[in-house]
């Protein structure tokens, strides 16, 4: 008996361009997706971070008349409403009260801050302070009697609402679900301009295989297949005298 070849589909030249084609796109839409998003990570970081020293500066001052009008921080070490109520938004701060006192509030910069004393010693706010905790001296009378420290943001999760950063990786799925369809539409109109003299060449190689010497090509570029279309034309004039 005869054995029976087994059939194998192989793609075509067509299909793999589009599929190199779009490979590629698919990567350097990732890449600069994944550019992107660590670019806006960092910075928004650092912006959080910028929003709560502007916020310790601003503290000081008002910290430092506290400590004159009170003789020191120990009503501060037992009534966490006197330190609420230097942290609520107060109209004598200098700028807008939208910007400089709701801002801390609305990112959460007012719940990293705490007070420490002269000695380094914890006084009121955020218990848990280490030794990259921000600092901004209290001065009074050209003394230092106090500290204003501020734990950095380290991640977006602990630094903004994750509501936000769903929102921001749902919209980052649409933006590169769009960017994958407009390459796939690139991709295959490129593959068909490409490939559209390869096939013009290819149908005149069988219809000169089968005979008709008479058959031509349309060289219409100077590339590599302009000039594959100009040996062909040759060969079919040289079979055609023949």
């Amino acid at each position: 008996p005869i054995p029976c070849p087994t059939l194998r589909y192989r793609p075509g030249m067509t299909l793999k361009l589009f599929i190199a084609l779009l490979a590629m796109s698919v990567l350097v839409a990732a890449a600069m997706g994944a550019a992107a998003r660590l670019s806006f990570t960092r910075g928004f970081l650092g912006y959080l971070n910028e929003v709560g020293v502007q916020r310790m500066q601003r503290l000081a001052p008002r910290l430092a008349d506290e400590y004159r009008e009170y003789g020191g921080w120990d009503h501060l070490r037992h009534s966490r409403r006197d330190w609420f109520r230097l942290m609520r938004p107060s109209s004598d701060d200098s700028g807008p009260p939208d910007t400089a006192d709701l801002l801390p509030e609305l990112t959460g910069a007012n719940f990293r801050l705490g007070l420490l004393d002269a000695d380094g010693q914890s006084v009121a706010g955020f218990p848990e302070l280490t030794a990259d905790a921000l600092r901004q001296s209290v001065i009074v009378d050209g003394e230092i009697v106090g500290w204003l420290a501020l734990m950095p943001f380290q991640s977006l999760p602990e630094a903004a609402d994750l509501r936000f950063l769903r929102q921001q990786r749902l919209a980052s799925w649409f933006v590169g679900g769009a960017i994958v369809l407009l390459a796939a539409i690139l991709a295959g109109l490129i593959t068909q301009g490409l490939m559209r003299p390869v096939r013009g060449i290819a149908a005149s190689t069988r219809r000169l295989a089968n005979g008709d010497y008479g058959s031509r090509v349309d060289v219409a570029t100077r590339d590599e297949i302009g000039r594959l279309g100009e040996d062909f034309n040759r060969l079919a004039l040289t079979l055609e005298r023949n």
